[in-house]
């Protein structure tokens, strides 16, 4: 294990801050593991410079790769509804009422713009709905919720992703089209 690696949003030094097993989820924050403990630790960076903290053990990984291990049929137990919101209307969760706030600062502009919801979640997440909910033109992308999965085609004018940074293994490749992305 290194202790020092290149940060993957800066390119400064990054420090080793320690190993997580792969299967702590942020649900065990409430209480009780959601899964079982796992013989697989992952390595984790923090940014002297940025701060962004990041694991260097995935970044070979795939798509393929990721579904079986992180995005399969078990996923909704490690991202589901929060505690006191699992049996509520998709209008009432946070991520909605998220939504509703950051669509009221384009109001009055539907008619005008195209938003995209990345990392979306679903077809639509949430969030999206909410603003489809405002009469928005919404396309949502997942590259792990087969509704959304097609890569996005066209210009947009609106363009957020809520809580998917932390989850790119590799910034500098779209791994759904394998090309490099530009510096």
């Amino acid at each position: 294990m290194n202790l020092m690696v290149e940060c993957k949003c800066c390119r400064d030094k990054a420090r080793y801050k320690g190993a997580i097993d792969l299967n702590r989820t942020c649900h065990d924050r409430f209480g009780e593991r959601v899964f079982d403990f796992s013989d697989t630790l992952i390595n984790y960076y923090v940014c002297g410079n940025c701060g962004f903290i990041f694991t260097p053990d995935m970044d070979e990984w795939n798509i393929c790769k990721f579904k079986e291990m992180i995005y399969n049929e078990e996923y909704s137990k490690a991202d589901g509804a929060l505690p006191g919101y699992e049996n509520k209307d998709r209008r009432e969760s946070v991520s909605y009422k998220n939504g509703i706030r950051l669509a009221a600062i384009l109001d009055g502009s539907q008619e005008e713009i195209r938003v995209l919801d990345y990392g979306a979640g679903g077809n639509p997440g949430d969030t999206g709905l909410a603003f489809q909910d405002q009469g928005f033109d919404l396309v949502s992308f997942d590259p792990y919720v087969p509704s959304a999965c097609e890569p996005p085609s066209g210009r947009f004018d609106f363009i957020y992703m809520i809580e998917v940074i932390e989850h790119c293994h590799n910034l500098d490749e779209e791994r759904w089209t394998g090309r490099r992305a530009s510096r």
